[in-house]
């Protein structure tokens, strides 16, 4: 559990932070839906990210800005529409700064760390 609150403490300092430098209200909005997804099923944004964004860990680690330009979640259920809005940055790429896009590259390698151990000890 121990890593699940981790995860969860990191992605939603990441979104806040990503808020706060792009002033998205789509970002802004789903900061209050990502609190939300975490009281109900405090397991979902850690699975929904082994799922859908850990087997682009390479592309991560190595901060290929293509990935975070180009990347396209595909998933349509509701949650899933918060958790894309957080987890896709090509919208958002550009209008960052240098040291904001280093930023969300750290972070994305440190939730694929933590969710890696998650995954790796429970499944």
């Amino acid at each position: 559990m121990e890593l699940i609150k981790e995860f969860n403490e990191k992605l939603l300092v990441l979104v806040e932070g990503i808020a706060r430098a792009t002033n998205k209200k789509f970002i802004i909005n789903n900061i209050g839906f990502l609190k939300k997804i975490i009281n109900i099923d405090k397991k979902r944004p850690i699975d929904f990210f082994i799922i859908y964004i850990l087997p682009h860990k390479e592309e991560i680690d190595t901060g290929n800005e293509n990935f975070f330009l180009t990347y396209e979640l595909k998933s349509t259920d509701l949650s899933s529409k918060i958790m894309k809005n957080i987890f896709e940055f090509k919208n958002i790429w550009s209008t960052l700064t240098n040291e904001n896009k280093e930023t969300v590259v750290n972070y994305m390698k440190y939730l694929c760390s933590i969710s890696q151990t998650y995954f790796l000890q429970n499944y």
